[in-house]
């Protein structure tokens, strides 16, 4: 369960570190994403904690850099995600609005001119840095 306190601060962290899009496979299958790439594991545990999904970890060769973590949620908790977190995005709220529409739809997989569009919608707003 999410405090008030959590849906804030998680937000600050998606409009600062995080990604909300929309990805094409081949052209004939869409997938709302949502994720969270950053150094602090103890971050990514923290959203897992709160939200779900799971935990990636990215080792580089770079002697410099550290290895880096990216938190992806589940399929099934992205709605409820975005719905409590939008009311306190800045930067991505309209990623947020564009995903809460796209996840509205029966067939989740199945192409048609308007998942498309919001696709298009999410690729050009992602595109601009927002």
């Amino acid at each position: 369960m999410s405090t008030l306190e959590d849906k804030i601060y998680t937000a600050g962290i998606i409009d600062g570190e995080g990604c909300i899009s929309i990805g094409c496979k081949k052209g004939k299958e869409y997938a709302l994403n949502v994720q969270v790439v950053n150094t602090n594991y103890d971050l990514m545990e923290y959203l897992k904690k709160i939200w779900g999904g799971g935990i990636a970890k990215h080792t580089t060769d770079m002697e410099k850099w550290k290895d880096s973590y990216m938190w992806t949620l589940s399929l099934t908790n992205l709605s409820r995600f975005l719905k409590e977190i939008i009311p306190y995005l800045k930067l991505k709220k309209k990623q947020a609005e564009i995903g809460i529409k796209f996840r509205t739809y029966k067939n989740m997989r199945k192409v048609d001119s308007e998942r498309k569009s919001l696709y298009l919608q999410m690729r050009t707003l992602n595109k601009n840095g927002n």
